[in-house]
Order: C-alpha cells, then structure tokens, then sequence
C-alpha cells in the first residue's frame, strides 16, 4: 500500500466513524496533528503512532478494513451481536474527552507578551548510530523567552524540544541532554549542527564541508570517525540551543 492509498484510507474511515482528523489524532497519540502531517508530507509515522491510530479508526494493522470470517457475518452464528455504529461512536467520544482531559493537565501552550512555549516531542536523536524514528506526541512544554528568539533569529513556530542519546557528540551534546531543534529542510553550514534522517533513523551530527565541496558528518566525541554525508539523509532540524542537569 502506498503513502497515497493510507492517507486515503484513513479519511474514508474518519467520515465512517464521524471522528474529525483532529480528534482521531488526539485519541491515537495525544495531540492533533498526526494525520495533518501524514497528508503534509506524504508518508507514514512510526510504527507505534500508526498502530494506535489504527485501533482509534477499528482498522487491523495489516491496514484495511477489519477481515470478518463467515461465522462472523452472521450473528446468529457468533452468538454475539454486533456492535450498533452510534454505540461505539459515544465510546470513541468518551476516549476522546478523557484524552483531551489529560492534555489539559499539560502546561498551556498559550503565548504570553514576553513568553512563547516550545513543545516537547518524544523523540530521541541518537547521538551514536542508533535509529530513533519522529513521533509527533508532545509530552509537554517548556517556556523560552521571546527576546531571546529575536535575539537569534529563530521561528518559535518551527522550533521543537527532543532529547538525545549516546555519546558521540560529547562534550558538546552529553547523553540525556535536551536540545531545541528549528524544523528547516535547508541546505546544511559548514560546523553545524543538525539532526539528520538517514536511512538507519535519526542521528545527532555536525555538517562539515571538505575542499573539494563534499559533506561529511562529524562527532565530537574523538573515538568516533567521520561518516559520508548520506546522499538521501534530510535534514530534520538545526540544533540551536541545548539544556541539561547536572
């Protein structure tokens, strides 16, 4: 099944189940933008997000509508009734006021004159060679200063919070440290830092332009090697500020 097929299989189930694409979002990971992003930019989310939107929609994860066996079709044959369309759209309703009750419990998102609230997605970018996948779900929020995006020339609207793991880019970026991403498809600068997609995941790593014009990606740490710029990795974000406890 293509991107394409998924995304349209998943509105012809939202107008089956009355569910807006907001609301199925929510339920399946906790915020509304799941399905936007699927349409935005043409792909899948991660496994897990997909699952659960898949259980939100009653679709089987082998992504089509739910197989029946013949005994089944019957109800007469199973013994059990089916259950009635508006039965199970008052539970989704109910799953979705309890999933917007706990969002609600989150810091608000709500700028204030001198404030503006960064969400927290979780993810992690492997500072090492591991392959972490973007999940959309915001497990909160944290406040920056609005002078200080001024200050820096950042777009509050495309930033994110993540973490990261491993060790390849210490001193700079230790392990567990938070990082703050500006979301740019733009062409990397040369001692840069950026999260990058590769075709083993996400990984943590700075851009460095050889002199015969070639991209490499570089680790801080001295016990990891360079790596070729992977020529279908996409940059993910620029790392502009990063946060840890000591």
């Amino acid at each position: 099944m293509s991107p394409q097929d998924l995304i349209q299989l998943i509105l012809r189930r939202l107008e089956e189940t009355g569910l807006s694409a907001a609301e199925a979002s929510t339920l399946a990971v906790g915020n509304h933008y799941l399905i936007r992003n699927m349409q935005r930019r043409g792909g899948a989310p991660s496994f897990e997000a997909l699952q659960s939107l898949c259980r939100v929609l009653g679709l089987e994860f082998y992504l089509g509508h739910p197989r029946v066996s013949s005994n089944e079709t019957d109800p007469s044959l199973s013994g059990q009734e089916k259950e009635s369309p508006p039965s199970w759209a008052r539970r989704l309703r109910r799953d979705l006021h309890q999933a917007l009750e706990h969002l609600s419990k989150l810091p608000p998102a709500v700028d204030s004159p001198n404030i503006r609230y960064v969400e927290v997605r979780q993810l992690s970018a492997a500072a090492g060679g591991g392959a972490i996948d973007l999940d959309e779900t915001i497990t909160g929020y944290v406040p920056f200063s609005r002078q200080w995006f001024d200050r820096h020339g950042l777009d509050p609207n495309r930033c994110s919070v993540i973490g990261v793991i491993g060790e390849s880019m210490e001193p700079t970026l230790p392990e567990g440290a938070s990082i703050l991403i500006e979301r740019s498809p733009s062409r990397p600068k040369d001692k840069s830092i950026y999260v990058v997609r590769t075709p083993e995941g996400l990984i943590v790593k700075r851009a460095s332009k050889d002199p015969g014009g070639g991209w490499w990606l570089l680790s801080d740490h001295p016990a990891w090697k360079p790596a070729r710029w992977p020529g279908s990795a996409e940059i993910v974000g620029e790392v502009r500020w990063v946060g840890r406890t000591l």
